[in-house]
């Protein structure tokens, strides 16, 4: 009986179906392998989402603003540079009021680029009364400054205004790069008026 004991613990010891130390280590590799490639791709993905999600951003800014401009010089029939024409930086407009007319003395407007005084942005006074008055302000965020290379100027056949906005984002801690790299972004665009016949 002793004897068909030890031939029994015999046969399972050679039945033993186990993995030796190289298979667990190679086991090992390859998922460290696999884990590491799937882990960049993840690290990858989120860095590509938060770089496209700060393009947005910034990108946002600027269409926000153009868009001011757009539907400020929406009912403007006439513009001209102003005496600052060689900064590029203030143009004059006629708007025409409800009945399709304009008044040069009552609607007529100035908007400047104010990067140096307050408000900063973009400035639109009225000229009221022998005076030029405040009026509105069109500006980017708080995170966001404009640049001196900013440009806005009437085209030379008074029909078109042409804006060049360069702008950075600025944080409590001074510049920051933009995405890409880019410290500053940029929108160039013509903004024709549209006159009545």
């Amino acid at each position: 009986m002793i004897g068909k004991l030890l031939e029994a613990g015999a046969a399972l010891r050679k039945d033993e179906r186990g993995m030796t130390l190289i298979e667990v280590m190679t086991a090992l590799v390859i998922l460290t392998m696999v884990t590491g490639i799937l882990f960049s791709f993840l690290l990858m993905g989120v860095s590509m989402f938060k770089r496209v999600t700060a393009e947005s951003q910034v990108r946002n800014q600027g269409d926000a603003l153009t868009s001011s401009i757009i539907a400020e010089l929406k009912d403007a029939v006439f513009v001209t540079s102003s005496g600052e024409r060689n900064t590029n930086k203030q143009i004059e407009y006629v708007k025409r009021d409800a009945n399709g007319v304009y008044d040069a003395n009552v609607k007529r407007y100035r908007m400047s680029i104010s990067l140096t005084t307050e408000p900063y942005g973009i400035v639109v006074e009225k000229w009221d009364n022998g005076n030029w008055t405040m009026n509105k302000r069109l500006a980017l965020a708080d995170a966001y400054t404009l640049k001196a290379a900013s440009s806005l100027q009437a085209s030379e056949d008074n029909r078109t205004v042409e804006i060049d906005l360069s702008y950075s984002r600025y944080e409590a801690s001074g510049l920051q790069t933009m995405p890409g790299g880019n410290p500053e972004y940029a929108i160039r665009t013509k903004i024709p008026l549209i006159r009545p016949e």
